[in-house]
């Protein structure tokens, strides 16, 4: 999480005119799979995730489709599902946090 920059570890899902707080669990340039507390999530649905950043702070707006959704129920009455987004077209400013984020992980990589 320190490596991508994120601002915060929650980060917004918005689905269907709702704003949804999520945890990414994976990125990547084409997805994500992110955690949220909703269970009403269809397969081949449009899914934005909102990412905001620091360094510089920024939010950027990605928009996918749902691809697969796994429904958990933890601690005995509450529903998270996890979500796997592959992007429709990712912003250029997003590919470029997705590069800096790789130089990131090959440095302290090279330090191990």
């Amino acid at each position: 999480l320190e490596m991508i920059r994120f601002r915060k570890p929650e980060q917004t899902a918005v689905f269907e005119k709702k704003q949804l707080p999520c945890l990414v669990n994976n990125i990547s340039y084409s997805g994500a799979k992110v955690t949220t507390m909703n269970a009403d999530f269809q397969t081949g649905k449009r899914i934005c995730i909102m990412y905001s950043f620091m360094n510089p702070i920024e939010q950027i707006p990605v928009t996918g489709i749902i691809r697969n959704c796994m429904i958990k129920t933890i601690s005995g009455n509450v529903i998270i599902s996890i979500l796997s987004i592959e992007y429709e077209e990712p912003p250029f400013t997003y590919k470029t946090r997705m590069d800096k984020f790789i130089e990131e992980l090959k440095k302290a990589e090279k330090k191990v």
